[in-house]
């Protein structure tokens, strides 16, 4: 794979699709169901700003209601780094306090306006710990 540069990231991103395969299975899971919504935007100077919610969801009326809009959600933020198509993100802040100051590696392959970012197997927490490898699809929002 070739080289991404930091001026061909740069931009608003709007969420396509998550897919999680679950390594031992090889099913393939949506974790934030089938039609998840987000947005995520790279800046020039190294900052990803990212914020993922399942779609569907109502404004809750109690705590269990609250707990699963709070699991149906994805959010943080990083300073980032390319290395080749290796993408490492320095978590700084996040809806989930256990990813702060943690490093996110994804491998990244560009085709026009797709991206896609792949994470390498890990126990994930939407898995309940099951090991499984994760991919993020992005398209670019174009702003007129």
């Amino acid at each position: 794979m070739s080289d991404i540069s930091p001026h061909e990231l740069a931009g608003p991103w709007k969420l396509v699709s998550i897919k999680t395969e679950i390594a031992a299975t090889k099913e393939i899971v949506d974790v934030f169901g089938p039609d998840p919504l987000g947005y995520g935007v790279f800046t020039v100077d190294g900052r990803w700003i990212v914020i993922i919610t399942a779609s569907g969801l109502t404004e809750p009326d109690n705590d269990q209601q609250r707990a699963a809009v709070y699991n149906a959600l994805g959010a943080y933020s990083g300073r980032y780094k390319l290395e080749g198509n290796q993408l490492t993100i320095k978590v700084d802040v996040a809806s989930n306090p256990g990813a702060i100051g943690r490093e996110q590696i994804r491998f990244a392959a560009l085709n026009g306006d797709r991206l896609v970012l792949t994470a390498p197997r890990d126990r994930l927490r939407r898995l309940q710990g099951r090991e499984g490898i994760g991919v993020v699809t992005w398209e670019r929002e174009r702003v007129s």
